[in-house]
């Protein structure tokens, strides 16, 4: 008795979780690199590539990342390391430093320089991945000193860095526009919410490409 009503109820479950599941991600029918645009599926308005590759919806917010090809200057004893990265004013929104480890729960600190003097950018927090991502409150700054409070741990060391502004990209409403990285399939899913990030500087017209849903089957693959 038990296990016909086990079943019953997970057959219920798969009847009532499957559509919503076989219209939650799309595969693209072109692989090749490059730039690529699709039309937003219906019941899909929030269609996004993964997190980590260039992607953009014309007409909506995105973060257009500059790369800065010089390592931040850094210096520092007794357990503090102090980097200067220079925005001279251009109006950046974020800044994010990649260091060549993770910090490991060391204090890290900023502040902003402005010609008339300066202002916390970042209070004293301790931070464990191996960025450190700041936004400057004033789009006039033109410094920020980040501190890093490591004492015991290895000293950090800064592998690069970089700046961003929020943009609305134009092109035509209701698509995607993604960068299709060479040998990795990429699945298209509707993500409410996620922050949508391209380098402007990278990219060439788009190729209008098709969709295919994606079974739901197979999102349930380890």
């Amino acid at each position: 008795m038990r296990t016909a009503l086990l079943a019953a109820l997970l057959s219920s479950l798969a009847a009532a979780c499957t559509p919503s599941l076989a219209r939650a991600c799309w595969v693209p029918d072109d692989a090749a690199p490059g730039w690529k645009q699709v039309t937003l599926p219906a019941g899909a308005p929030s269609l996004a590539a993964p997190p980590d590759i260039d992607q953009y919806r014309p007409g909506e917010t995105a973060l257009a990342w500059e790369e800065r090809e010089a390592e931040p200057a850094s210096w520092g004893l007794g357990g503090r390391a102090e980097l200067a990265l220079p925005l001279d004013g251009a109006g950046w929104d974020v800044v994010e430093v990649a260091f060549a480890a993770r910090l490991g729960g060391a204090g890290v600190e900023a502040r902003g320089l402005l010609p008339s003097g300066s202002y916390l950018v970042l209070p004293r927090t301790r931070i464990h991945t191996a960025t450190v991502r700041l936004e400057p409150a004033d789009r006039r700054t033109t410094e920020l000193l980040l501190t890093v409070h490591h004492h015991l741990r290895a000293a950090p060391r800064p592998i690069g860095w970089r700046v961003g502004r929020w943009l609305r990209p134009a092109g035509t409403p209701r698509t995607l526009v993604y960068r299709q990285p060479p040998g990795r399939p990429v699945v298209l899913c509707d993500a409410p919410g996620r922050m949508l990030e391209l380098h402007p500087a990278w990219q060439t017209p788009p190729l209008p490409v098709t969709l295919t849903p994606q079974p739901w089957t197979a999102r349930l693959r380890p």
